[in-house]
């Protein structure tokens, strides 16, 4: 999907021209756009939403989808005069800058979001264009600006009334529930079933179960659940991304990893490997794997070789999947590690102290 010449396959249409209510996602992303293939479905850009009603173009949240929604507005016009924002982390306003509309002198834009703490919204929005994070000023921007809280309540906008409500997730965030042209629509981006910040709903899932079980017809007259089944099945997941099929298959490297040596006729002096190889993701606490051991199962050596692998998975730059962590936040961690009583204090002090992992992270194995 390019966001900018066609529209969005999850476009919602009201019936008539004049009072046709019309939903776009510029951006569907958390955390940072995605290029490449894989994510055409849905695009690589981060949060942006739009709500169209006969001219007036409503705007929530600025990720970097909001660049190509600011070129459309440049090439195709329509009445737009405010930003409704649901948080302030990064993936929710870094297009703002890139946002076209910005340096016209013509245009009156006010952005609307919720007050953190005692930080103003035009702080926390326009900070970003400090010389710091950001080259142009945030003086250069030509359009008349001004700024309005809305933490929770209501607001009657361009023949449409929204309503907000906080949600669960870190910092002050809110969803909102948009009222016009005889449609309700609801942008909730951000929220969590469970977290340590509020109090767990429990309620929430069940209100899952019941979104999934609602339909609407597409733009291409077919109907459609608002959830599939699948994507019920992984909103659902209360901690992390993973559901519990993928969790015990990566888990289960471990056994593979077993499996081979445990078969090799080792002399007297090696024939722990396989064991030691098998329980080097057990947790001291035992809350580790595949058997949940606990301390006094687990030899010496297998306590030594848990911590040189979680250092070696957190530092390693030969993985594809993920960049290599500082060494000092590595060392933090398995101290974390240690207090949590994973695992072993001594040998992960031992370890620090000796500087141990110098001695490979140092050489150059293309030498062998």
């Amino acid at each position: 999907m390019h966001p900018t010449t066609e529209a969005s396959p999850s476009a919602l249409h009201a019936d008539g021209t004049a009072n046709a209510v019309t939903i776009r996602f510029w951006g569907t992303r958390g955390s940072i756009p995605s290029p490449g293939p894989q994510p055409t479905r849905y695009g690589g850009n981060t949060t942006s939403f739009e709500v169209r009603h006969g001219e007036q173009r409503l705007i929530f949240d600025a990720g970097s989808g909001l660049r190509a929604l600011g070129l459309d507005l440049v090439e195709n016009g329509g009445e737009f005069h405010h930003i409704f924002l649901t948080h302030f982390h990064w993936d929710h306003i870094q297009g703002f800058p890139f946002f076209a509309p910005l340096y016209n002198p013509d245009i009156d834009l006010k952005i609307v979001g919720p007050r953190q703490n005692s930080i103003d919204v035009r702080s926390l929005f326009a900070g970003q264009m400090g010389p710091i994070y950001f080259p142009v000023p945030f003086s250069v921007v030509a359009a008349t600006m001004s700024f309005e809280h809305l933490n929770e309540g209501s607001l009657d906008v361009a023949g449409a009334t929204l309503h907000t409500m906080r949600m669960k997730h870190p910092s002050y965030v809110i969803g909102y529930r948009i009222e016009v042209g005889g449609k309700v629509i609801c942008f909730i981006p951000d929220n969590e079933l469970e977290g340590d910040m509020y109090d767990v709903d429990e309620d929430a899932a069940g209100i899952l179960v019941e979104i999934a079980g609602r339909a609407f017809t597409g733009p291409d007259g077919n109907e459609q659940t608002y959830i599939t089944p699948e994507e019920l099945h992984f909103l659902s997941i209360k901690r992390g991304t993973l559901d519990e099929a993928e969790r015990k298959e990566i888990e289960s490297h471990v056994m593979h990893s077993f499996d081979f040596p445990v078969n090799i006729p080792w002399t007297e002096e090696l024939c722990r490997i396989a064991e030691i190889v098998r329980g080097h993701h057990e947790k001291l606490n035992g809350k580790g794997y595949p058997d949940g051991v606990t301390r006094e199962e687990l030899s010496i050596e297998t306590r030594i070789m848990s911590v040189c692998d979680i250092f070696d998975a957190l530092t390693a730059s030969d993985r594809p999947y993920k960049k290599s962590m500082p060494v000092e936040k590595a060392l933090q961690i398995l101290q974390w590690e240690a207090e949590e009583g994973a695992l072993e204090p001594d040998i992960v002090e031992l370890f620090t102290s000796s500087e141990v992992y110098r001695k490979v992270m140092d050489r150059d194995w293309r030498e062998f």
